[in-house]
C-alpha cells in the first residue's frame, strides 16, 4: 500500500474501533482496544507527516494516541481494576507520544497511573525497567535519583550481562554525558533500522502502520525532547527523527476522536 492511501485505511480502522469504544466498555474489557487504538492514532499522524508535511495533525494525532492511553489508565483506577495486563508500564508508546509533542502534564499522568512494578508473564523485565526509568526521568520536578538508579540496576540484572543500546542511553540521560548520549542514540537508530528490516520480512509488515512506524521513530523523537530538557545537545537532523517535527510547534489541540476529552491544562 501506497503511503499516499495509508491515511485514509488507518483512520477507516481507527474509526472502528472507537465505535466499539464508545459503548461504555468497562475498563477489563478497554486496555486491548485502547492500546489499538493509540497504535492506529499514532500511525495515521505520522502518515499525514508523511504524505503531506501536515506538523499540527502530527502532533494532535500523538496528543489523541496518548489521551486514549490516559482514558484508560484512569478508568481501572475508578473501577479499582488494578490486575489489568494492559496496565503495564512496558506499554510505552502512547507515553512516547505525549513526550514527544512535549506535553508533559500528559506524559506524567500516563506515567503515574501505569503499574510500578514488573508484571511477570507479561512484560519482559528490562523492557518494564526501561519505561520506569524513564518514567521517574521525566518527573523533572522531583528527580528521584534512587528510584532512577533502582531502574537501572533492574534494568542491568534482567539482561544478565547482556547489552542493551537502550541500557546506555539511559545511564547518558542519567548521567548527562554528551558523548555516551550521542553514541547510544546513534546506536538506537542502527537497531531500529536493523529492526524494521527484520520485520519487513514477516507477517507485521503488512499491517498498515508498519510503514510510518518504519519511517518515522517517535521513541527517538521523545528521547530527543527528554535529552532537550536535561540540557544536552542534539543535531537538528537524525535518521527517522525529522527535523520538520523536532521544533514542537503546533496549532492548539482539540479532540479528534474517541476518547473526546481535552487536554488539562
Amino acid at each position: 500500500m501506497s503511503i499516499q492511501e495509508l491515511p485514509e485505511e488507518i483512520a477507516s480502522y481507527a474509526r472502528m474501533l472507537a465505535e466499539t469504544a464508545s459503548h461504555k466498555l468497562p475498563s477489563q474489557h478497554l486496555g486491548g482496544l485502547s492500546l489499538k487504538l493509540s497504535q492506529q492514532y499514532r500511525a495515521l499522524g505520522i502518515s499525514l507527516l508523511l504524505r503531506e508535511a501536515n506538523v499540527d495533525l502530527f502532533f494532535h494525532w500523538l496528543i489523541q494516541s496518548a489521551l486514549a492511553r490516559r482514558y484508560f489508565l484512569e478508568r481501572c483506577q475508578t473501577e479499582g481494576n488494578f490486575a489489568s495486563p494492559y496496565r503495564r508500564a512496558s506499554l510505552v508508546g502512547p507515553f512516547f507520544d505525549a513526550v514527544t509533542a512535549t506535553q508533559w502534564k500528559l506524559a506524567r499522568k500516563i506515567a503515574t497511573l501505569s503499574a510500578d512494578t514488573h508484571l511477570p508473564g507479561e512484560e519482559y523485565e528490562d523492557d518494564f525497567a526501561y519505561a520506569r526509568f524513564l518514567h521517574l526521568l521525566t518527573n523533572f520536578e522531583a528527580s528521584d535519583t534512587t528510584g532512577l538508579k533502582g531502574a537501572l540496576d533492574q534494568f542491568e540484572r534482567a539482561l544478565d550481562g547482556g547489552m542493551s543500546v537502550r541500557l546506555d542511553l539511559c545511564h547518558a540521560l542519567l548521567d548527562k554525558d554528551q558523548d555516551a548520549f550521542d553514541a547510544s542514540f546513534d546506536g538506537l537508530l542502527v537497531d531500529h533500522e536493523l529492526r524494521m528490516k527484520k520485520q519487513q520480512k514477516s507477517i507485521l509488515a503488512r499491517d498498515a502502520t508498519f510503514e510510518p512506524n518504519r519511517q518515522v521513530m517517535v521513541e527517538g523523537l521523545a528521547l530527543l525532547q527528554i535529552a532537550t530538557r536535561l540540557g544536552l545537545q542534539t543535531q537538528s537532523e537524525y535518521r527517522f527523527c525529522p527535523g520538520l517535527v523536532r521544533r514542537v510547534s503546533y496549532a492548539p489541540y482539540k479532540p479528534l476522536a474517541f476518547p473526546l476529552i481535552p487536554l488539562e491544562e
